[in-house]
């Protein structure tokens, strides 16, 4: 017990230095005196105490440590004044991952601080318009605006005070998606769809490579593509668009003989008819996807679809032993 009390002691004369260094030049002095003036003797021990802020109080208080680790925990709370003695109120960040698109009109700012104002003098970089970032944490300014933490230590707002949004949360991957509209699924070379900025289609059946899904201002899901252009997922209505195409890389034989089947462009075999898979052909499946109907849709080399199961369950395909697969294998 004497020991704890005399290290209470002297967290107590430390905590009171630490005031004082970080005490702003002026303050503490006397209307009635002047920098010239001699200093006025420190007050009692008591009245010092008294204006202790009331976070290191319990700070020191409340701990069951001492030495280095009471040390520690009072630094962190004098660190988060600006102002000496008037303490600011301390904010934590709230951790999570997740990847942004600035959905914005304009470039964002970046600063140091979530507490920094949002102007050119403090901006310690820019992120340019559908600019993609990695968000760590977020954390509410003292005015009340969301601020996201990225993963180079800036902070930029999520959000005006309007509550416009700046950040969409977006999804980042590598998958292939095939079109499952019948009619041109255009791309555009915005995020934001605009008729006038068309750069190509993408026509039933055909597939493309997914790199980071989000929401338009409008509400629409959105798909970037690997060449930089965008899509839809998904029209304003809900209807699908788009549909994931599971991988597969297997050589395959078809074992039905009461079955004719056929090979068409598109996933739901009701688009042009291409050629017909005999008895005991192979065929080299790279991807799998499920029809509205039910059936699984085998994407084949040269970009055309044939039923691998129906929605009954029936397979028609069996792993094949081929010269082609076996020195694949090899």
């Amino acid at each position: 017990k004497a020991h704890r009390r005399a290290a209470r002691g002297w967290t107590w004369r430390w905590v009171q230095s630490q005031m004082i260094e970080t005490q702003p030049e002026g303050e503490g002095v006397a209307p009635h005196e002047s920098k010239d003036t001699p200093p006025t003797p420190p007050a009692p021990a008591a009245s010092r105490r008294a204006r202790t802020p009331p976070a290191v109080a319990v700070a020191v208080r409340d701990t069951k440590v001492i030495g280095r680790s009471v040390q520690s925990r009072v630094k962190n709370i004098l660190r988060s004044s600006s102002r000496g003695a008037c303490f600011r109120e301390v904010r934590e960040v709230t951790q999570y991952d997740q990847w942004y698109v600035n959905t914005h009109s304009g470039p964002l700012r970046a600063f140091r601080s979530f507490e920094d104002p949002q102007d050119e003098d403090h901006t310690v970089r820019l992120i340019d318009v559908e600019g993609v970032v990695h968000g760590t944490g977020q954390v509410r300014n003292s005015q009340g605006q969301c601020m996201v933490n990225l993963d180079d230590g800036l902070f930029v707002a999520k959000c005006s005070d309007e509550g416009e949004r700046y950040l969409s949360e977006a999804v980042c991957f590598s998958h292939t998606f095939a079109s499952v509209y019948y009619g041109a699924l255009h791309k555009h070379r915005h995020l934001q769809p605009d008729d006038a900025e068309v750069v190509g289609s993408i026509a039933v059946g055909k597939t493309v490579e997914g790199v980071l899904s989000c929401c338009s201002l409008g509400g629409t899901l959105r798909l970037k593509l690997k060449d930089g252009t965008w899509t839809s997922m998904s029209s304003q209505t809900g209807t699908q668009l788009l549909k994931e195409v599971a991988p597969m890389d297997k050589w395959l034989v078809n074992v039905r003989s009461e079955i004719r089947l056929q090979v068409h462009d598109d996933i739901d075999a009701r688009g042009r008819w291409v050629r017909d898979v005999p008895l005991g052909e192979s065929v080299h499946g790279n991807g799998l996807v499920v029809n509205r109907f039910g059936s699984q849709r085998m994407l084949l080399d040269d970009g055309m679809w044939v039923t691998y199961c129906n929605a009954d369950g029936m397979q028609y395909f069996l792993p094949s032993g081929s010269f082609e697969h076996w020195g694949e294998a090899v």
